[in-house]
């Protein structure tokens, strides 16, 4: 309940600030008519966060094939939505609705299994609070410095070298990167409730996360490979030949898909084990040699 009023309020509070930085951005990449855009996917913040404690009650209870349900309708209604807008003539703007209405739906659906075994109440605990802070300090920190690292190519490719390059090079990191947004979440996802259930059991936890990290190899190296060796033939059959552009921006980065799969497990070992400043420690390291 303490998680629950106080993670609104922060999603309130970076809401007001991409509203009033969103001219500020517009005017970084040149393209003046995302202010409004960027106004309206950010309450993405908003319906997120009322949705976080629903989703990691359902985590915590290892209720996945539910969660897998959820998220499939809403990408179903992402994509008949986006398409109904674009057919109406909304343009880009189709995408933004789409997206919001996904995210709806996801709250929805989150909330109504959360409900049975949960319901808020108006309860606050400074106690619990220092405990939150104490401890989600470091994971702020991680993803924090994670969004910035994973989106500084992009804001720099695109102000830089244009839209063009850009939407290029997007389409070879969405292929390059399939493993590691997809599958490598969801190992994430998985494994830290059931390495939190085996957190007294610290030789239960390192067998779990070998076995893991020798799975995702024998899935990610092939995958790499395979992606390096058919990029041609990859980029013409999903998107057409007039993206041919993006096979070479591919070949490289079928690589960076590689290093980003590989430790996906190794977020969840620290969480599970009470040591979120270690995964911190990890990822200011890469950032650091980024």
């Amino acid at each position: 309940n303490t998680a629950f009023l106080i993670i609104p309020l922060q999603a309130c509070g970076l809401y007001l600030l991409l509203f009033f930085s969103a001219p500020f951005i517009a005017s970084f990449m040149k393209q003046i008519h995302l202010v409004g855009i960027i106004r309206i996917l950010g309450f993405i913040f908003i319906l997120g966060a009322l949705g976080r404690i629903p989703i990691a009650i359902l985590e915590k209870e290892m209720r996945f094939k539910y969660i897998s349900f959820v998220e499939t309708v809403s990408g179903l209604a992402f994509t008949i939505f986006s398409v109904i807008f674009a057919l109406y003539g909304f343009k880009v703007w189709s995408l933004a609705f789409g997206y919001l209405i996904k995210i709806l739906v996801n709250t929805i659906m989150f909330w109504s299994a959360a409900l049975k075994t949960w319901q808020p109440k108006f309860e606050f605990h400074f106690d619990i609070l220092k405990d939150l802070l104490k401890f989600g300090k470091f994971i702020f920190l991680t993803d924090f410095f994670w969004l910035i690292k994973q989106n500084c190519d992009n804001l720099f490719v695109g102000k830089f070298a244009g839209t063009v390059v850009l939407g290029n090079y997007l389409v070879a990191f969405n292929v390059a990167n399939f493993m590691a947004d997809y599958f490598g979440s969801l190992v994430s996802r998985v494994t830290y409730p059931a390495f939190a259930n085996l957190k007294k059991d610290s030789n239960s936890i390192s067998s779990s996360f070998f076995n893991i990290s020798k799975k995702i190899s024998l899935l990610s190296f092939p995958f790499c490979i395979g992606i390096f060796v058919l990029s041609d033939e990859l980029i013409g059959f999903i998107y057409g030949t007039k993206w041919l552009h993006a096979i070479p921006y591919l070949k490289v980065l079928a690589f960076s898909g590689l290093f980003c799969t590989l430790p996906a497990g190794i977020k969840s070992l620290f969480l599970a084990s009470g040591k979120p400043h270690k995964q911190f420690l990890v990822l200011m390291s890469g950032v650091t040699v980024f």
